[in-house]
């Protein structure tokens, strides 16, 4: 009797770690996100890089859903100081260090599926289309490497 409830033990606390391992943390909030140092975000980046590639597609969809809501809960006008604040940390930062953040992102897209690119893209384009035409403008040149 024992050693069949020292199983079961066994079996519980090996399902409670796997589901650790392969479960998302909840999005962090934007503005606090905003307030990281580069090295903090590098590390932020790279723990989240790990979880997520052991997640699972519906995993890494919620969270990527959670994290919109994170910022479509935000007021306009607070919104738009985040995205002020971002695009000064963003130019603040040596070409050595956006190389770094840029190598992270690419390295997020390399083990999504197909369906998970198409629907980033999409949300991308959303994102673009909500955009005041002078920002959008601005982004289209970016993207496309024109100045």
């Amino acid at each position: 009797m024992q050693y069949s409830f020292q199983i079961v033990l066994f079996c519980v606390a090996l399902f409670t770690a796997q589901l650790s391992i392969a479960s998302l943390p909840e999005p962090l909030d934007p503005r606090v996100v905003a307030e990281f140092s580069f090295e903090d975000r590098i590390k932020n980046s790279k723990d989240l890089l790990e979880k997520m590639q052991k997640a699972t597609v519906d995993e890494r969809s919620a969270y990527r859903q959670k994290l919109r809501q994170k910022f479509e809960d935000l007021e306009p006008q607070e919104r738009k100081e985040l995205h002020q604040k971002m695009r000064a940390n963003w130019d603040s930062l040596t070409n050595a260090q956006k190389d770094i953040i840029k190598a992270q992102r690419q390295a997020m897209l390399q083990f999504l599926t197909p369906n998970e690119k198409e629907e980033i893209l999409k949300e991308r384009k959303k994102w673009l289309r909500n955009m005041p035409e002078d920002e959008r403008k601005k982004w289209k040149e970016k993207f496309s490497g024109d100045k």
